[in-house]
C-alpha cells in the first residue's frame, strides 16, 4: 500500500500540467480539456476540482466499503453460521455505520485542502493507510485465534515487541500478503479516480456527504443481532480497539472484597521434624493440555498412554481447574498458592513484581535444592519470573541448546531438549531436591517432530493431538532414565496441566487466552507417588492453587499464614472455583459443584449450564436462572478479580499498570 503515495503523485503530474498564463473564466468552461485541467489544477476553488476530488472520495468509500464489508462476511462464513438474511445485515451495519460517518466529513477537504490536489491526495491516502492496516492485522489475528483484537491486545503486542516477533511472524503468509494486496487496490481507486473521472462535474454536490451522513445515522435503529457469536463480531475495527463503556461499568460496580493472601512462613521444626526424611518432589506442567488428553479423565482410547499408566497408579484428582488460562500466569497460581494479577502483561517477571513466598523460596529454607526446566526460550521474560519465585537452577534453552532439536513453532523446542539437562540436574542434586518440568509441543501451532506445526485451523486439532503422544513419549524416555538411577524411589510426582485448548467447540472459541469454558479451565492433575498412596480419586472442586499448601503438607512442613488454596488431602474442596481470561476484562468463569456460570463482562450475555444433565456445556439455560443468582454470580467472579487486584495494589503499592 505504501507504493502508492508516490502513484498519486506521478498521477498529478501526468494529468494535471501546469497552466501557462492566466486563463479567462470562459476558457475554463468551454476551452481545450488540458486547458481547462490546468486551470482547475491551479484554482482549488473550481467547481469542476471540487467535484474531481469529491469523486475519488466516493469511489474510495465504496471500495473501502467492499474491502471491510468483505472482511466481516469472511469471518461470519469462517464461523459456519446458519443464520438469515436479518442476522447478517444486523452484524453488517456497524461497518457500514462506521465507514459512512468516517468518510462523509473527507467531501469538506475537498474545498479547504492544499491548492494542489497531489497534496490532498496525498494527505487523503496517507490519512487511510492506518485504516488499512488495522483492518488487516486484526483480521490476520482473527483467522488465527477465532479472536477480534482489543486495544489492550494491540497496546500489549507493541510494549512486547522484543519477545513476540517469533510469535507476530508466524501471521506472515500468504492470507497476510493476499489481504494487503486487496488493501492496496482499494487504495488504487484514488489516484484511478483522479485520472480516469476527469469531464463529470458530479461529486461537489453538498447531498453526497449529508445522505451519507443519514444514512449511516439511521443504521443505529438497526438493532443489535440475538446470534451469541454474531454479537461477538458484530463490532468494528475501530470500536473494538477503543475502551469498552460496559465493562467500565463492571468495573466500577460495587463487589465484596476480601483478604485473600498473606505470606506463608515456615514454623521453626521441632526436634522430631528435624528427623523426618523428607521426599523429593517433581511437578510435570502440561502445557495446553486438556483433560481428554488423558483417557482416565474422559474413558475414550488414550492419547498419552503412559501418562494413563501412571494416572492409574496415582491419586486422580477429578475436578481441577487453572486460575488464569495463560501460562506464565498460571505457573503464579502453582508455584505461589495465589492468583497473578489478571492483567496481560506479565507483572510478576518484573524486578519486585512477585510479592509472594513461592514454592522454592519455602523449600530452600528446609533444606531442599531447586531447579525449573522447559522447552521453550525465554518468552514473556520467563527468566524474570523463576528468578522472582526463588529457583536455584533454571534451563531456560536458547538457539546454542536448541542446535540438533526440533524447532517447535515460535516459543522454542520439543521437549527432548531438556529431557536429558532434566534427568541429569535430579540425579545430581543433593536431597532433598524440587523440580518442575513444563512441556511445550502442545502448545499453539502443535508442532512436534511427529506432525510439524498446523498450517491451518482445520488441521489443528490433529496435530495437537499428535504433539499430545510426542509429549508422552517424551516423558516415558525422562521416567525411564529417572528410575534406572533410582532417583524415583523417594520422589512425589504431580502431574497437571496449566490450562486446556479450545478447537471450536464453541464456534469462534480457540486457543484458550480468551476461553472460558471447561476445555480449557478444567486441567488434568494427579499426584503419582505409589508407595505413599494407593490408588484412588479425590472429588470436590480444586485449583492450582491447592498445590503450594499440598507440597507443604507431604514435605512434612508447618507454615502459618493465609492462602486462597488448601491441601488436597485435608479439605473436601472448594464451594467454588472462579478462573479468570488472559485478555482483560474479557471472561470469567466460576464453577459451582453442579453448575457453572461463563460472564463476558457485557460483550455477550451471562450463560449458565446445568452441569448435571450437561457436563459438555452445550445447552445455556440462563433464561431459567433468577435474576437475583445470575447477579450474585457475576458479584462473586467480580469480587474475586478486586480482591486480587487489592492484594497486589497494596502490596506493590500500586506499581504497575495495564
Amino acid at each position: 500500500a505504501i507504493p502508492l503515495i508516490p502513484t498519486v503523485l506521478a498521477v498529478e503530474a501526468v494529468t494535471s500540467p501546469a497552466p501557462e498564463g492566466p486563463q479567462s473564466e470562459e476558457s475554463v468552461s468551454g476551452g481545450e480539456p488540458s486547458a481547462q485541467l490546468a486551470v482547475e489544477h491551479r484554482d482549488p476553488s473550481s467547481v469542476a476540482e471540487w467535484a474531481r476530488r469529491g469523486r475519488a472520495v466516493l469511489i474510495h468509500t465504496v471500495a473501502l466499503g467492499v474491502f471491510l464489508i468483505g472482511l466481516r462476511v469472511q469471518k461470519i462464513w469462517l464461523q459456519e453460521f446458519d443464520v438469515g438474511l436479518l442476522p447478517y445485515v444486523q452484524a453488517l451495519s456497524s461497518e457500514i455505520l462506521l465507514l459512512l460517518l468516517l468518510e462523509a466529513p473527507w467531501f469538506l477537504t475537498i474545498r479547504i485542502a492544499p491548492q494542489k490536489t497531489r497534496w490532498w491526495a496525498t494527505f487523503y491516502v496517507a490519512a487511510h493507510l492506518p485504516i488499512y492496516l488495522l483492518a488487516v492485522l486484526s483480521h490476520r489475528f482473527f483467522l488465527e485465534s477465532g479472536i477480534v483484537p482489543k486495544w489492550d491486545v494491540m497496546r500489549y503486542a507493541l510494549r512486547e515487541f522484543s519477545t513476540l516477533h517469533d510469535l507476530l511472524a508466524t501471521g506472515v503468509d500468504k492470507d497476510l500478503f493476499l489481504l494487503l494486496l486487496k488493501a492496496g487496490a482499494s487504495l488504487l481507486s484514488v489516484p484511478l479516480a483522479l485520472r480516469l473521472l476527469r469531464k463529470p462535474k458530479w461529486g461537489a454536490n453538498i447531498a453526497i456527504p449529508a445522505s451519507m451522513t443519514l444514512l449511516g445515522a439511521s443504521l443505529v435503529l438497526v438493532p443489535a443481532p440475538s446470534h451469541i457469536q454474531l454479537i461477538m463480531l458484530g463490532g468494528n475495527w475501530l470500536t473494538d480497539l477503543l475502551p469498552d463503556q460496559a465493562v467500565q461499568e463492571y468495573l466500577t460496580r460495587s463487589v465484596p472484597v476480601h483478604a485473600m493472601y498473606s505470606a506463608p512462613a515456615l514454623v521453626p521444626p521441632t526436634v522430631a521434624d528435624t528427623t523426618v526424611s523428607r521426599p523429593n518432589f517433581l511437578i510435570i506442567g502440561l502445557e495446553s493440555t486438556r483433560t481428554d488428553v488423558l483417557s482416565a479423565y474422559s474413558g475414550r482410547p488414550s492419547l498419552s498412554p503412559f501418562m494413563d499408566e501412571l494416572a492409574a497408579k496415582s491419586v486422580i484428582v477429578d475436578d481441577a481447574y487453572t486460575t488464569i488460562s495463560h501460562t506464565s500466569k498460571a505457573l503464579v497460581g502453582i508455584l505461589c498458592g495465589m492468583s497473578a494479577l489478571p492483567v496481560m502483561p506479565v507483572i510478576e517477571a518484573r524486578p519486585n513484581g512477585l510479592p509472594f513466598a513461592c514454592m522454592p523460596q519455602l523449600l530452600k529454607q528446609a533444606g531442599y535444592t531447586t531447579g525449573f526446566f522447559q522447552a521453550a526460550g525465554n518468552f514473556e521474560h520467563r527468566a524474570g519470573l523463576l528468578s522472582n519465585m526463588g529457583f536455584d537452577y533454571t534451563f531456560i534453552p536458547g538457539p546454542k541448546e536448541g542446535v540438533g532439536f526440533h524447532t517447535s513453532g515460535y516459543l522454542g523446542w520439543d521437549e527432548r531438549v531438556m529431557v536429558h539437562p532434566a534427568a541429569e540436574w535430579m540425579v545430581q542434586a543433593k536431597r532433598p531436591f524440587f523440580a518442575m518440568l513444563l512441556t511445550l509441543s502442545t502448545h499453539h501451532p502443535y508442532d512436534s517432530p511427529d506432525a510439524g506445526p498446523a498450517r491451518s485451523w482445520q488441521m489443528a486439532k490433529e496435530h495437537y493431538e499428535r504433539a499430545a503422544r510426542y509429549v508422552d513419549d517424551q516423558l516415558r524416555l525422562l521416567f525411564q532414565q529417572l528410575e534406572r538411577d533410582g532417583t524415583l524411589e523417594n520422589t512425589i510426582v504431580i502431574v497437571m496441566g496449566d490450562h486446556g485448548e479450545a478447537f471450536d467447540e464453541k464456534p469462534g472459541f480457540r486457543q484458550h487466552d480468551r476461553a472460558p469454558y471447561d476445555n480449557v479451565t478444567h486441567v488434568p492433575l494427579f499426584i503419582y507417588a505409589p508407595k505413599l498412596f494407593q490408588p484412588q480419586h479425590i472429588g470436590g472442586l480444586r485449583q492450582q492453587t491447592d498445590i503450594l499448601p499440598t507440597v507443604l503438607e507431604l514435605a512434612h512442613l508447618s507454615w502459618k499464614g493465609q492462602l486462597p488454596g488448601s491441601s488436597l488431602f485435608s479439605t473436601p474442596g472448594h464451594s467454588q472455583v472462579i478462573t479468570s481470561c488472559w485478555y482483560p476484562n474479557s471472561c470469567l468463569s466460576l464453577r459451582s459443584e453442579n453448575h457453572s456460570f461463563v460472564f463476558h463482562f457485557g460483550h455477550l450475555p451471562l450463560q449458565a449450564f446445568d452441569l448435571s444433565t450437561d457436563p459438555e456445556q452445550q445447552h445455556d439455560v440462563a433464561a431459567l436462572v433468577p435474576a437475583e443468582v445470575q447477579d450474585q454470580a457475576i458479584d462473586l467472579m467480580l469480587g474475586e478479580m478486586a480482591s486480587v487486584r487489592r492484594y497486589y495494589e497494596g502490596a506493590l503499592h500500586g506499581n504497575w499498570d495495564n
